[in-house]
């Protein structure tokens, strides 16, 4: 049964939440058990904010990790940073330079493997005997994730997995329990960008980064977002861009996916702008239904519709 995250719920889905913040809690006391606490990787994404928000409600004692890299917009990490020091929570910061490991800059479909195993490696160096948690949830296990075989097999504990929580829960939970920015959107490390088999460059990757920035700013100058806004408690209410990614598909070929109808002339003229100026001429535009896990849909789905200028 789908939930409507942005509905305001009535008796029985407040009843129905409660049970899923419960279910959460009791996954992640089972996890701190016989510790002092918990560390938790935060990417600055609503997953594992969401994981960070349930455990001090719950009173479990937390230390957040971020992972920052070449794979990691800086924007992310100061965001990272910033929700961690607002929210009084002790953060680790470590620096990983992933392309470092040759399979990973290889760029092969178990690329994602191989990084998950080299972020989680460091950081449990890192936080030593203490358990170690990422913000997994029930719908990631529906999908192509190589990453979740590394996750099992160096023993990181997913709570939201673990109590159930599927990707509406996790939206509609949030709204419910008061965090910011419940509907944020995924926004997945930056050499999902990459076709397979194309060698990501640092200088690629952060040309990449201040490119997508700019292409967030212009869909929300023209308010080409990803539904209404909602506010929550005391913010205002700010929606989140239309869903998009830029992606190298060739050499010295760009593409620019967004989940968009359709786009008015004047946004579609900044963005070709932005793309020049950001050093990716020539990019193509394409409209879709979804944007994400483009590489991994099977042929056989529609491509994506070209955007007539």
């Amino acid at each position: 049964m789908m939930h409507d995250a942005r509905a305001v719920p009535g008796p029985e889905e407040k009843n129905r939440l409660r049970a899923l913040e419960e279910q959460a809690a009791a996954c992640l006391q089972k996890a701190s058990q016989g510790c002092p606490g918990l560390s938790i990787a935060l990417s600055g994404g609503l997953d594992s904010r969401l994981l960070i928000h349930l455990a001090q409600r719950a009173g479990v004692e937390v230390t957040a990790c971020h992972l920052a890299g070449p794979h990691v917009p800086p924007a992310e990490t100061a965001f990272a940073k910033r929700w961690a020091a607002e929210r009084g929570i002790p953060l680790r910061m470590l620096q990983v330079d992933v392309l470092e490991d040759a399979q990973v800059a290889a760029n092969g479909p178990e690329r994602c493997y191989f990084c998950k195993r080299r972020l989680f490696s460091t950081l449990q160096d890192a936080v030593g005997d203490q358990p170690l948690c990422d913000g997994t949830n029930a719908s990631d296990h529906g999908l192509y994730r190589p990453g979740l075989k590394a996750l099992h097999e160096l023993g990181i504990l997913s709570p939201l997995a673990e109590a159930g929580l599927f990707k509406d829960d996790i939206r509609a939970l949030a709204r419910f329990t008061g965090l910011e920015a419940p509907g944020q959107r995924a926004r997945p490390c930056l050499l999902t960008r990459f076709q397979y088999g194309l060698r990501p460059t640092h200088v690629l990757l952060a040309r990449l980064a201040v490119a997508e920035a700019a292409i967030a700013g212009i869909l929300e100058r023209h308010g080409l977002t990803a539904g209404p806004a909602m506010p929550v408690a005391e913010e205002p209410a700010r929606a989140e861009p239309a869903d998009f990614r830029l992606r190298v598909i060739g050499e010295n070929a760009y593409a620019l996916h967004l989940a968009l109808p359709e786009i008015p002339a004047a946004a579609l003229r900044e963005l070709e702008a932005a793309l020049m100026e950001h050093g990716f001429p020539g990019a193509s535009l394409a409209v879709m239904e979804t944007v994400s896990g483009h590489y991994d849909r099977q042929r056989a789905q529609p491509e994506p519709r070209p955007v007539a200028v």
